[in-house]
């Protein structure tokens, strides 16, 4: 099973969902690095109680290997991943 961006744009991820994020100039909107892959670990698009947007999320970095890198955490520019499951283990 292949990791795939699909190139489409996603305001609103699920939780433990694996998506890219693209990472872009906040005043000219261009993008500044290649995507690369992210398993959502909080965040929203709209405020829940002020109904606004809010557009923070804090991520977790996929490696090349599968495994899981550096917490992140800003603002969302995500596109859609195919090709993926996400397995949760207890280590003891």
């Amino acid at each position: 099973m292949a990791l795939i961006n699909t190139n489409v744009k996603i305001n609103t991820p699920d939780i433990h969902s694996v998506v890219f994020y693209q990472k872009s100039n906040r005043i000219s909107g261009e993008e500044t690095q290649k995507s690369y892959p992210v398993l959502i670990l909080s965040g929203q698009y709209l405020d829940s109680i002020y109904k606004r947007v809010s557009n923070f999320w804090k991520w977790q970095k996929i490696n090349d290997d599968g495994s899981l890198g550096e917490i992140e955490n800003g603002y969302g520019n995500f596109l859609k991943a195919e090709g993926y499951e996400v397995k949760h283990e207890v280590l003891f």
